[in-house]
């Protein structure tokens, strides 16, 4: 029985194979490019195995699967090679099941099961019992200490890289020699959703801008912050920075 299973599996593997050509994108804003499986007959559906590298290094960043154009079964990502960053399962284009992500220093961060909508585990950062948090009420704002803060599903990692890819380092302040942090205000309401976004801290010399269209690119899920055992609407602080490489 084991044997015929795995030849069925062959075989539909094949078919399939042969239904397909593989399609590599390249994207240099990012410094990455993308190895995929379109159909013979629609090549603006994908179908089959995906492979996310980088432009130069070919080092692999994600790695999944999808099924008449949308994701499915395991994907992982790991941006930084060494790390992974989250993984976990996709249906019909949904994150299913319990995922995990990591803290940029290899820990499990988050495990978040989405079919239930229920947080497993989440590793606090050291400085949660003790740092404020801008809860707002309407007009009101008050920097309180929260139960748990807004918490980004996707992991400390694929924060710091999406963040990272989306932020460019603007002429104007290249050719100024200009280095330091913008601060970006995030506004995540009681359903977890990113609202507002503003700068708190400038720099100036178009970083500011740049900082901020950084921000709007996080898409991952966001849990909100909760304060006495409820929900609430907080204002989430993420520093940019600008180096230059010497």
């Amino acid at each position: 029985m084991k044997s015929f299973t795995f030849i069925i599996a062959l075989l539909t593997s094949s078919k399939l194979f042969a239904q397909t050509v593989e399609v590599t994108t390249e994207d240099k804003s990012s410094n990455s490019k993308e190895d995929y499986f379109v159909l013979k007959s629609n090549q603006d559906i994908k179908e089959g195995s995906y492979t996310k590298y980088t432009f130069f290094s070919n080092g692999i960043i994600c790695t999944g699967f999808y099924k008449n154009n949308l994701k499915d079964s395991l994907w992982i990502d790991y941006p930084h090679q060494d790390f992974v960053a989250d993984s976990g399962y996709y249906k019909q284009g949904k994150k299913v099941g319990i995922w995990k992500a990591y803290k940029l220093s290899g820990q499990l961060q988050v495990q978040y099961d989405y079919t239930n909508n229920q947080l497993i585990y989440y590793k606090p950062n050291p400085d949660d019992k003790t740092k404020t948090y801008s809860v707002l009420d309407g007009p009101n704002k008050k920097d309180l200490i929260l139960d748990q803060p807004p918490i980004y599903l996707d992991g400390e990692i694929a924060l710091n890289y999406t963040i990272g890819i989306r932020t460019g380092y603007p002429a104007k302040a290249r050719e100024n020699q200009i280095q330091g942090k913008v601060i970006i205000g995030i506004t995540i309401d009681e359903l977890g959703n990113p609202i507002a976004y503003r700068v708190i801290k400038p720099l100036g010399y178009d970083c500011d801008e740049a900082a901020l269209k950084a921000a709007k690119c996080l898409d991952g899920k966001w849990l909100p912050g909760v304060l006495n055992g409820k929900p609430v609407v907080v204002e989430y602080e993420i520093a940019i920075s600008f180096k230059l490489r010497s």
